[in-house]
């Protein structure tokens, strides 16, 4: 898929993909404030 024929939508969900696989949790989570210590165990529980 081109990417430059992604929409914001597509686009957005690809970069918190991308995010989430790096620092374990999406961008979503972190403005949401979700992220709480979920580096270590991977999961928050």
């Amino acid at each position: 898929m081109d990417k430059m024929h992604m929409s914001l939508e597509e686009l957005w969900l690809w970069l918190n993909r991308l995010q989430k696989e790096k620092t374990g949790a999406s961008w979503g989570d972190l403005l949401s404030g979700r992220k709480k210590r979920t580096n270590e165990r991977g999961k928050e529980e």
